[in-house]
């Protein structure tokens, strides 16, 4: 099991302060309290060692409620998970509050900091490449998108029936460092690697390395979205909407699985 289960939502629409969990991590979890709940007392288990690390490194950085809003269970349910189940030890006095919520909670509230702080004027085309959201893919998978270039070329894919994958792939460099590229696309004959470039900054000189120690993969660097796109200004709406319809359907999606281990 990976214990490199949380991706860290930074972007400032992030209101609910929920963070993203790999789906087996939280489908593991999820079935472990199914489990736990339909046993007696007596035969009543811990999670096993996997489970218990990635509990405890969540613990480590996130709060009972934003865990259990990211899980989709309550509040007591989670604390009876971590504390009780887990036998994780827990935080007391001054230390239960943590940066990552003090931080949250600043950004919601205070002035410029606040998400909706005059949105309009900074979210105009020349910076709309940072858009953040959920997008459904084909198969009825959510992927996060960091982009609207990112949801333009994964809709033309979709369309053109090109299988892909988001981040699908890592390497390992000679130093330690690693790589993901954007997308790992499959047109029926060759597998190619896609970056969107320009966006994150420090992966152009990766790219580099990856010509370098990894000589036989196949690169393509899209730097310009036009050929993917009649109009741009209406794919950055569709985005939007995009975005906003896939949050409820991820609502709902969590929600299900909720009332299913209650």
């Amino acid at each position: 099991m990976s214990h490199g289960f949380i991706c860290i939502c930074m972007n400032p629409w992030n209101t609910k302060n929920i963070i993203e969990i790999d789906v087996n991590i939280k489908i593991a979890i999820l079935e472990y309290i199914k489990h736990r709940k339909l046993l007696n007392i007596k035969n009543r288990v811990q999670p096993d060692d996997d489970l218990k690390l990635c509990l405890e490194k969540m613990y480590e950085n996130y709060g009972y409620k934003t865990i259990a809003k990211s899980l989709g269970i309550t509040y007591t349910v989670c604390r009876n998970l971590i504390n009780n189940w887990a036998g994780i030890k827990t935080r007391k006095g001054y230390n239960v509050i943590l940066e990552s919520t003090k931080k949250f909670r600043s950004n919601r509230i205070r002035g410029h900091k606040n998400p909706w702080y005059d949105w309009t004027a900074k979210n105009k085309i020349k910076n709309s490449r940072g858009i953040q959201g959920y997008y459904k893919k084909l198969n009825g998978d959510f992927v996060w998108l960091r982009s609207t270039w990112e949801f333009i070329y994964a809709r033309w894919l979709d369309k053109n029936n090109i299988k892909w994958n988001y981040e699908g792939k890592q390497f390992l460099f000679k130093n330690g460092e690693s790589y993901r590229p954007d997308f790992t696309i499959d047109d029926g004959k060759d597998t190619y690697i896609v970056e969107i470039k320009g966006y994150f900054k420090n992966r152009v000189y990766k790219i580099d390395m990856l010509k370098s120690e990894y000589p036989t993969e196949k690169i393509i660097i899209l730097d310009n979205i036009n050929s993917y796109t009649d109009n741009y200004n209406r794919d950055l709406r569709l985005w939007k909407q995009e975005i906003l319809k896939n949050q409820k359907l991820k609502e709902l999606q969590l929600s299900q699985m909720k009332m299913f281990t209650t």
